[in-house]
């Protein structure tokens, strides 16, 4: 549990970097309709497995909390598989940087579901 925590930490200290890089990307229309789209959902699905991974956090019963870490490791593995500027339809630098960004922060949440850290990087698309 305490090493999820700080996986966790770091993925919550990851994303405010993010946040801010978003942001900007978003302020100098730096993404593309296409990619806004994909971004957007990729924040969406990431948000869904990460309360799949607090109910399997939260959870008591071994059984149940591991069926719930097996859901968020596998619903962050499917996104993870996607993050590359490419895959996402990003065409410019700034908008590449807010992928670039976003991929340290899915090894952290990966790593807190269980996850190895050489595994987690693995599953990330190659540059």
């Amino acid at each position: 549990m305490q090493q999820s925590l700080d996986f966790i930490d770091l993925a919550l200290r990851n994303s405010r970097v993010f946040a801010r890089r978003l942001t900007s990307a978003i302020n100098h229309a730096a993404l593309s309709d296409e990619a806004t789209e994909n971004i957007a959902e990729v924040l969406q699905e990431t948000a869904a497995a990460i309360d799949e991974l607090s109910l399997g956090l939260a959870e008591t019963h071994d059984g149940v909390r591991r069926a719930h870490l097996r859901t968020a490791r596998r619903e962050l593995s499917e996104i993870a598989l996607r993050l590359h500027p490419k895959l996402l339809e990003v065409q410019r630098l700034e908008g590449e940087t807010v992928v670039m960004l976003y991929r340290p922060l899915m090894v952290d949440l990966l790593e807190a579901t269980g996850m190895d850290a050489r595994e987690a990087r693995d599953i990330l698309p190659a540059l």
